[in-house]
Order: C-alpha cells, then structure tokens, then sequence
C-alpha cells in the first residue's frame, strides 16, 4: 500500500524554489513568450548579438511588458524548506494526533540537504525533476541519541500530475491575480498550479540500532534512525521498517500556491536597469506524508486505482475556461473496510491562505464500469455513496491530503463491487457532477525523466554497441529503458497487457521570430509493447534527432485512445507517459589540439550557459580565459561534469543538458592544460581512444 501504509508522518509549511528561468520560452500550454534558446541544439538564440547586448536584452521588457528571460534569470535552481515542521502523525484510519503533548515528534523541523530542482524539458511542464543529499528531521523528544535522523540519499522525484487549475482565484494567462506579484506583471505563472513528488528513502535495518561503538563505524551514525520511548509514532515507524520486506520511507510532498513576489516590471527598473543580478525565486506552501516503503513498490508513484479527470468544474473568476482536478490514486484495503485516497494535488483552493474552494459535497461513489474505449462522461449508471471527502483546509493538512473512506456500511453486495472488475470507482461533487472515475489500468514508470545523446549517422539504437553503452551509465535515467508497473483495478495483473505507446514530439514548443506563437506536440509514430504479470520495460528509440520526445502509454480500454495535439499540451498532466530529452550530436573529430582553445570551448560549451543560465558563473567564471592559466579549473570542470556524479547535487552543469560529444570535447581540452601544466590525472583515461581526424561513435 505504500504511501497509505501507517504510520503516516504529516509535515506542512514553507518552501522556495529558485529556478533558473532564461531558456523556458513558454509561460503555459499554449502561450508561447520570447523564444530564447534552441532546446533541441541547447543554444542561445543570440539573433546576431554580442554576449554583452544578448544579456541586456534577456533583462529588458518584451512588447507585452514581461521579461524576456522570465522571472528568474539568475536563479540558481536551489529548492529548499524553509519552515517544515511535523503536525500530525496518523496510526490508523481513525487514529490522528495533532497535539504535541501526546506525540513529541510533532513540531520536528524537517529539511532538505542540498536539493535542487530543474526541468528535463525547460519548455515544458511535466518534466521537472529534484535532486537531494538527504532529509533530515530533528525532534529531541523523539528521536534518541543526538535527536536527529539525516537520511541517506533519497531517489530522484519527478513530477507527478501537475495541477494547472489548483487555485481558482490565480487564474489569469500567467497564473497570478489580475494585478500580479505585487501590482505589476509577472511571467511567474504558477501561483494556481500544483504538483507532487515522491521519492524513496533507503533505510537499512542496522540504522534502526545504535552505532556499537565508534572509529571505523562513526561515519554510518548520520543514517541512524533511533526512537525515544516516549515517541509512539518514532517506535511505531521503526518498527514497520525492522519487516524483513522493509526498504525504507517514502516521502510524498506537494508543492502549491508558488509564486515569486518581484514582478517583471520592478525586476527591469529597478534591479536590471542598472545591471544588479537580482535573484527572484518563488515561495509557496508544502504538505507532505512520509510513510514506509516496501519491496516490490516503486520510489515515485504510489499505484492503485487510478482516478482520472471526466469533466471540468466551472470556476466562478472564468467561467469561460474549463478547469479539471488532477487524477487521484486509491486503494482498497479489505482488513479494515477501507478506500485510502491520495487527494493532495487534486481538490481546489481559493484565494492566498490555501482556503479550499467549495465544490459543495464531495462523495467518493461506485458505479458499474464504463465500456472500454467510451467517454467516462457519458456513463449513466447509478452511483453507490461510499462516503464523504471532509474538503476543508484544516483536514487537509492534517491528513497529509489522504481521505480514508469506510465502506463498512455498504451492504456485502455493495462491498463485493469493490473486488469487481467490472465497477469503477468515482469522484462526485454536489457543483460540479462527476469529475474524477477511474481507468481500467494504471500503468506508470518509475523514471519518468530521461536522457539521451543523439546518434551519428549511420548508428541506431538497436546497434549493439550502443546498447551495451548504455546499460553501463551510472544512472537508471541515461539507460534508454525504463521499468513499467502496471495494476488493473488495483490489482497485479497475471496475463498479458498490450500497451500501445505513442511517441510525440515536443520540442520546440515556438518560432524564434514570432512571439507569442506556439506549436503544439506532434506525433510521431506508435508501437505496441506487451506487458506479462505486473512489471515490463519500455526501449526508448527516439526518432527525429534531437529535442524532447514524450512516450504516452495507452492501455487497453484508456479514455480517449487518440488525443489530438492541442488537448494533450493542456491536459498531459492526467495522461500516462514518459519523457526523454535527446541531447544533440557534433562532431568535433576534426579539431586539432592546436585548434582546442580556451576561446572555442566558450563557444562551443560554456557561452550557452553563460547567456542563458548566468547562475552557472558563480561557481566559475565561465568567460574568463585567465582561468585557464593554472590547472585548477580544469580539474574542478572535468571533476563536476564527471557522469559519475550524474544524480548527485553537486553534478555541473545543473541543468543535465550537456552532451557526451561536448563532454569529451571539454575533457580533451582540459587534459591539455593539464598536460601543459605538467599535471596528470587518471579521468584523462576515460578519454576515448581516437586517432587523428578519426571520430569514435558513442
């Protein structure tokens, strides 16, 4: 049961996300701003300026009063708690305890180590990804020895359902009131949009027991994870992670009501005017669960029933816009007559305080199944009332977004309907009608976010070289296959399920010369992959070269099998899919080392960087050639860009838009200082072994 296993640890608060905004081109699915940069080709488009009046363009207004380089162009993509604390800790369905004097875990501050969060696709919205060293929670009445719990290294989260209609009252082109950030328009356009993450958090049974003795074993005694006797919650979590099928936690966490408070306006005037290199980043709310994780579930999906959208709500502030809950996942827990439900991206808010927006009653229902292939909205059949959802912002915080539902008072028919394939769960609302039913199948990926390097010619990806490469990266994310999970009511299937997989097209998303024109996803071929059992893999085999590709998974029976362009830019969100961003290929075999300057590496590598995501120079100065003059940058380049450091924090550049042909072009370049220095270094070894003029395929 994953996430809806107990006990369940719910933490709300605070949070920044301070993304670097200067090649994201798009504010929203179908509006297009000031095209920026080449996604596809990872170049600026300078349209013939110097660096020094490209950088003084991306500051300045557009002909629609907005920043062309959007409202963080120095953000650095740091993503941080600010004030997190444990508020209630649930023991059962009906065992919630808010108040601190019962539970001393309640109160723990809770952060995040050293995470950032970027974007696969910087001109999409579904691809956003977070990298993070360790969660740490400090609670002295809870937690023995030093009073503190700093996790090992959490998976990456991926976005899961972004949300666009989360706020009802941030509903205008870009996501904010009408008056904006602080009066004045703002290109931050994610004030009434959501979205969850999920991660998981390896625990392992010797960090739930004191460190013996220490020397060569204090350096484990971070991981350890020690409750005090007076923690009910701290003992009850440790001891569901002693289970021999025990992995570790699961942290679920929902990013919301997130905006920046500088409008584009003040940002020019005031700040980029005069050449200051403001940071914007945006603040907004979490609320998240930690609950513990078991073998055989995935890191960043809960699986279950899922509930997908089947008719938009009208909102009151624009009626003539239709605005849709993001899908749920529930599950049916027949020991204690119970439908666990994962509400906490979905149910809408109204206003800045994160009010819950009233869609009357809202009943979780049952109803006999919609025919394969058939629009859910046209499906008449009586609803059976399982119970009401309590949609208020109180419980909805302190039920981490989690409604447990009883069906004890259905009759035992009604309750067999349950285990029936051939009823669907539905969510109802007294406003709005049905908004939410359930799919026949779920089938997701837990690596949603991948990357690959565009082929040469003449290479494809069946070539067996090219598959033993990529089964040797260091990260699931660069291996061109990832696992599918797939549950058929909430069910492991036995047999076998055809999945018939889309690949679309979605880069670039708009014309450089044209602002404000947006060219929506094209597809570009289909396949059929069969799943046996519960578990498959997918082969991603882009086509087209370089850019982004989205892999939507269509199982059998799925509402609608075809989706045309337009409607999948705006409601991807509620679709299942995988993304995969293929960076491009150059061939740099003709560059002789005397051709391999301090100025053509600029050019070719660091002067996209320098233009497009300035944050990156903090770290080193990435148009000064004097850096060249002592080998300490180039050990510090090759040592950051390492791809062993792939999913790491610290990994350069932070955006995992560097491709191995531009790698290697910058390994060769730095080994020749290092050369010219009379340094030595083993990564010089993984160099690729070439002759003269000769290119080596990767």
């Amino acid at each position: 049961m994953s996430l809806f296993d107990f006990p369940r640890i719910h933490l709300w608060g605070t949070q920044e996300v301070n993304a670097g905004t200067g090649n994201n081109n798009s504010a929203s699915p179908g509006a297009e701003l000031t095209v920026t940069s080449d996604t596809a080709r990872v170049r600026a488009n300078t349209r013939g300026m110097t660096d020094e009046q490209f950088r003084r363009w991306m500051m300045s207004l557009d002909q629609s009063s907005l920043l062309r380089a959007q409202w963080n162009y120095f953000g650095n993509f740091s993503f941080r708690f600010c004030d997190v604390r444990v508020g209630s800790v649930q023991f059962g369905p009906d065992r919630l305890v808010t108040d601190k004097r019962q539970e001393p875990l309640i109160g723990a501050q809770v952060y995040l180590h050293n995470a950032i969060l970027i974007d696969t696709n910087p001109e999409g919205y579904h691809t956003s990804q977070v990298f993070c060293e360790a969660l740490e929670v400090r609670s002295r009445g809870a937690l023995a020895g030093t009073g503190v719990f700093l996790s090992r290294k959490p998976t990456r989260a991926t976005t899961r359902w972004l949300n666009w209609y989360r706020n009802v009252s941030y509903h205008g082109l870009f996501g904010l009131p009408p008056a904006g950030a602080d009066g004045q328009l703002s290109s931050g356009g994610a004030g009434g949009a959501s979205a969850s993450f999920q991660c998981g958090i390896l625990v392992k049974h010797g960090d739930l027991e004191p460190v013996p003795h220490q020397g060569a074993h204090a350096d484990v005694v971070r991981h350890r994870l020690l409750a005090c006797e007076e923690s009910k919650a701290a003992t009850a979590l440790v001891k569901a992670l002693r289970r021999p099928d025990a992995k570790g936690l699961l942290f679920r966490y929902n990013l919301y009501l997130c905006y920046p408070h500088i409008s584009d306006t003040e940002l020019a005037r005031q700040y980029f005017a005069t050449n200051i290199p403001k940071m914007n980043p945006s603040f907004g709310l979490v609320l998240g669960t930690l609950s513990p994780w078991y073998e055989d579930e995935p890191a960043t999906i809960t699986l279950g029933r899922y509930l997908k959208p089947t008719a938009p709500f009208t909102n009151p502030y624009r009626p003539d816009k239709p605005y849709y809950l993001s899908p749920c996942v529930a599950v049916v827990d027949p020991n204690n007559k119970r439908v666990s439900l994962d509400a906490a991206n979905c149910l809408p808010e109204d206003g800045p305080e994160g009010h819950k927006f009233s869609l009357g009653e809202v009943t979780l229902g049952i109803r006999k199944a919609t025919a394969a292939g058939e629009d859910p909205a046209a499906n008449t059949s009586a609803i059976i009332p399982i119970g009401t959802l309590r949609d208020d912002r109180e419980t909805y915080l302190q039920q981490g977004g989690i409604y447990d539902v009883s069906y004890e008072q259905l009759t035992s028919e009604q309750q067999a309907w349950l285990n029936d394939d051939a009823h669907e769960l539905v969510l109802r609302t007294s406003f709005g009608g049905v908004l939410l039913s359930e799919t026949e199948y779920m089938v997701e990926s837990d690596c949603t976010c991948n990357y690959l390097d565009e082929l040469p010619a003449g290479k494809t990806w069946d070539d067996k070289e090219v598959r033993d490469e990529l089964a040797n990266q260091p990260s699931p994310a660069l291996r061109g296959e990832v696992d599918l999970h797939i549950r058929r009511r909430g069910k492991k299937p036995t047999g076998s399920t055809p999945i018939q997989v889309e690949q679309w097209k979605t880069t670039p998303t708009g014309f450089a010369e044209q602002y404000g024109v947006y060219r929506y996803p094209i597809l570009l071929g289909t396949e059929t992959v069969v799943l046996n059992g519960a578990t498959g893999k997918l082969r991603l085999r882009p086509s087209e070269g370089a850019g982004m590709r989205m892999f939507r998974l269509v199982p059998p029976g799925l509402w609608p099998q075809h989706i045309d362009p337009a409607t999948l830019a705006v409601l991807q969100f509620q679709e299942f899919f995988v993304d995969v961003r293929i960076l491009p290929y150059d061939d740099y075999s003709h560059l002789t080392p005397e051709q391999l300057t301090g100025e053509r590496i600029y050019e070719e590598v660091f002067r996209y960087y320098y233009l497009i995501l300035p944050a990156m120079s903090e770290y080193l100065d990435l148009k000064d050639p004097a850096i060249w003059q002592t080998p300490t940058a180039a050990r510090y380049v090759m040592r950051m860009t390492d791809p062993q450091l792939w999913d790491y924090y610290n990994y350069m550049p932070r955006t995992r838009d560097l491709s191995k042909y531009r790698r290697e072009l910058l390994w060769r370049f730095c080994c020749q200082v290092l050369k010219e220095h009379g340094v030595s270094s083993k990564m010089c070894d993984r160099l690729p072994s070439r002759e003269e003029g000769e290119h080596v395929a990767h």
